[in-house]
């Protein structure tokens, strides 16, 4: 709610992303029809339109496609899902917090505030605060695959679940493809967790006791 009261999202109207997926739903891979002046991003070739972005932050923008072409929305809600996206990156964060902070198993009051903090810090304390909330393709591509990040860390460390995890990932270097190098670092992740797994497996086997 913060995020939503704090931001204007002047760009929603550059809707590259939606524009694309609403041509997908009707089988189509770029505009039929020339797309309206401010997309001047769109990519002409032989007689139709295409967009630039990367292919993942076109399907993230099914769903909000899908709504357009039946009707329950009229226009790309940009400000709705930055503010969406805001909101669940702060959970994802406080999470993170609050399983490697300091007396994380309890909610005395300086940890907790310290948790909050470190949540809102990434958020409102960057520039995530005045780009995100523009609530442009772009703006929201950035978000996707800063929430991405922030989720597979999240079913990597915290609650490991290579499936979960891995969706996430995909959904962060979908919307921004560079983030594909970070894959390393998840696999160091899960491969430590695996092996501190199975030493503590082996000394609480019975030959061990």
């Amino acid at each position: 709610m913060a995020f939503y009261f704090s931001t204007k999202a002047t760009l929603h109207d550059l809707d590259y992303t939606s524009q694309i997926a609403s041509a997908l739903l009707h089988g189509q891979l770029g505009l039929q029809e020339k797309p309206p002046d401010w997309l001047n991003e769109m990519i002409p070739w032989e007689g139709r339109y295409y967009s630039a972005f990367p292919l993942g932050a076109v399907l993230s923008m099914l769903p909000v496609a899908l709504l357009r072409n039946t009707g329950l929305i009229q226009s790309f809600p940009g400000h709705v899902l930055a503010a969406l996206i805001a909101g669940l990156c702060v959970y994802f964060f406080f999470q993170l917090a609050k399983a490697f902070g300091a007396d994380y198993s309890r909610l005395e009051s300086k940890a907790l505030a310290r948790r909050v903090l470190l949540a809102l810090f990434p958020i409102f304390g960057t520039w995530t605060w005045c780009n995100l909330g523009f609530g442009g393709a772009w703006q929201i591509a950035l978000g996707l695959a800063l929430l991405g990040q922030t989720a597979a860390l999240y079913f990597t460390l915290v609650r490991p679940s290579p499936f979960v995890a891995g969706a996430f990932f995909a959904l962060a270097f979908g919307n921004r493809t560079e983030l594909l190098i970070t894959l390393p670092i998840y696999f160091y992740f899960f491969s430590c967790r695996s092996v501190v797994v199975g030493q503590t497996l082996r000394l609480q086997s019975p030959g061990n006791r």
